[in-house]
Order: C-alpha cells, then sequence, then structure tokens
C-alpha cells in the first residue's frame, strides 16, 4: 500500500472537511479526489456509472443527493411560478386574454340570444347554451 492510500483510508478521511471542498469532492482531476468511479458502455446508447465512495461516506453522500434533488425540485417550482407571474402582465399576454375573453362572451351571448328569440324560456336557453 502505497503513502498515498495510506493517507486516503476510509476511517481517515474528515468528511465535513471534503464535503465542504467543492474542488476535491467531484473533481476526479484532483490529487486527493477520493471517489472511484467506473462508466461503461451499455446497451441501447445508455451508460453504467459505478461509484465507489469511502465506507464513512456513503449516507453522507445519499443524504447530499437527496438534499440536491430537493433543492432543484423546488427551484423547477419557483422558476414556472416566477414565469407564469412575467407572462401575467405581459402587454400581449393581456391582449390575447382580453381577446379570448371578448370572443368567448360574443359566441355565448349570440348563442343565448338566439334562444330566447326561438321562444326558449331563460333557464331553457342558458341550458342549450352550455350543452347545444
Amino acid at each position: 500500500m502505497s503513502a498515498h492510500d495510506q493517507a486516503l483510508t476510509p476511517l481517515s478521511i474528515d468528511i465535513e472537511n471534503v464535503i465542504c471542498d467543492k474542488n476535491r469532492l467531484f473533481n476526479p482531476l484532483h490529487k486527493d479526489f477520493i471517489l472511484d468511479y467506473k462508466v461503461q458502455a451499455a446497451r441501447d446508447g445508455y451508460v453504467l456509472l459505478t461509484i465507489a465512495l469511502p465506507d464513512g461516506m456513503i449516507k453522507v453522500f445519499a443524504s447530499m443527493l437527496e438534499s440536491m434533488f430537493g433543492f432543484f425540485y423546488f427551484m423547477h417550482i419557483k422558476s414556472k411560478s416566477a414565469k407564469a407571474s412575467s407572462a401575467a402582465f405581459e402587454p400581449s399576454e393581456i391582449l390575447r386574454r382580453e381577446q379570448l375573453h371578448n370572443d368567448f362572451l360574443e359566441k355565448v351571448c349570440v348563442l343565448f340570444d338566439g334562444f330566447v328569440q326561438d321562444g326558449y324560456s331563460g333557464k331553457e336557453s342558458v341550458r342549450l347554451t352550455i350543452w347545444p
């Protein structure tokens, strides 16, 4: 076992220091990179990614991945909300909504008035307007 291997045994790793050092944890070019990985081609254009972690880091790594998933899912929801909110105030979107509303009212009113002129009661005209 080389001096480098002895220095990086799973029990000698300061997990908190490793987690905080973003340039070392996931940078395979760093001299103290502690993860072991393997990438293999699989069928149908897939790849098989294997990551070997130090024994004391498994739980921390899984927690970090779970946390990152939660963070990016939250950001995804917030970005959709922000996009919808900004679109609601765009002049072109306001005009489109107003035109859609006016077209709908015109069609509904024309149908309703036509049924009333044909002698249907108000209640029947509403029913026929909704389900012609």
